[in-house]
């Protein structure tokens, strides 16, 4: 077999072996899981809330059997409508990809940029299951409406979901959402399984979508360690990314911001929100800003602490966060998060 000399180049002397690899991952992974096998910086309620996704008989099966019939086909509708990031295609989008998987320690997901998913929203999603290349879709809305930074954090949330494998959950969760159970049935080798679908488990499952979602979040932080990006992202979300900056100003006043939130948290309408498969912009920013305290992050990220800040245990942040992102039990302290 012919090798390959690294002799007088910038590869000599550095240990490129697969055995060294496969070394490396292992002990980046023992690093950084927690006990249930999970990234150990995320959201505490999103392993409850799929483990009792899982202990509901045929839930899984389910989920997997969707994922395995869904994913390729919109992979190649995409892959036939959109185009795809890359070292010569928008390679500054393409960096961005690679250093937010190379920050997580995952492979490299694709990236596609396409004209909408049918509703002309700026979004993102991920499509991926266990014989398919993970994939991120991202709207050119999107695109054009955020800055550098703030699409940065969208493909580190992104990259969360593939980190967190909540993507067979979350396919099932995208589709009972978008079609409903008739469209549900209308799927090929699912109607014999449609029968276990009912409001519990939609319920159930949106639960835990709402929590993955404060962990992709927080991969977002991990991956960007802009915390302005990051709340950006939510904030826009709100309005569809317009630019506002003509009639206002473009930064976003916290403690006002603050006091929405208290209402809508205290708001006897709070309830809609069980049928919501994302929890509320408002919401996600100050779970954002709660992960910015945060100890874990800094120990994905020690470059971005300063000096004499005061951080929080996972598990303060996770109880903190709990206070608004569960909603029947959402109360949120009038003086402040702390």
């Amino acid at each position: 077999m012919k090798t390959t000399s690294f002799i007088n180049t910038p590869l000599e002397g550095l240990n490129y072996s697969f055995a060294k690899y496969v070394s490396d991952k292992k002990s980046f992974e023992k690093k950084h899981l927690d006990g249930h096998g999970l990234p150990d910086y995320a959201y505490k309620m999103d392993f409850e809330h799929r483990k009792k996704l899982d202990s509901m008989r045929g839930v899984y099966s389910f989920a997997k059997k969707m994922s395995s019939t869904i994913v390729p086909q919109k992979i190649h509708e995409f892959s036939m409508s959109g185009i795809q990031v890359g070292p010569n295609q928008h390679p500054e989008i393409y960096n961005m990809v690679r250093e937010c998987a190379e920050t997580l320690g995952i492979g490299i997901p694709k990236l596609i940029i396409t004209g909408d998913f049918g509703s002309g929203d700026i979004n993102a999603c991920t499509y991926a299951c266990d014989d398919v290349e993970p994939v991120i879709i991202m709207t050119g809305l999107m695109v054009e409406r955020f800055t550098k930074e703030e699409i940065k954090a969208v493909i580190g949330h992104e990259c969360g979901h593939i980190h967190n494998n909540h993507t067979i959950y979350s396919i099932m969760e995208q589709y009972i959402n978008t079609i409903g159970f008739s469209g549900i049935l209308a799927l090929p080798g699912l109607a014999q399984f449609a029968g276990i679908l009912t409001q519990g488990v939609v319920i159930a499952l949106n639960a835990w979508s709402r929590a993955a979602e404060v962990s992709a979040d927080r991969a977002a932080l991990i991956c960007s360690g802009d915390i302005k990006a990051v709340t950006n992202t939510n904030v826009k979300l709100m309005y569809q990314g317009a630019d506002l900056s003509g009639s206002s100003s473009a930064e976003v006043n916290f403690e006002a911001l603050r006091e929405q939130m208290n209402m809508v948290i205290n708001s006897p309408y709070r309830i809609n929100e069980l049928l919501d498969s994302h929890p509320l912009s408002i919401k996600r920013t100050f779970a954002d800003l709660d992960f910015w305290e945060c100890e874990k992050l800094y120990e994905w990220r020690p470059d971005l602490k300063e000096p004499n800040k005061k951080l929080y245990t996972k598990a303060e942040i996770d109880e903190r966060c709990k206070r608004y992102i569960d909603v029947i039990n959402a109360k949120e302290k009038k003086n402040g998060h702390k």
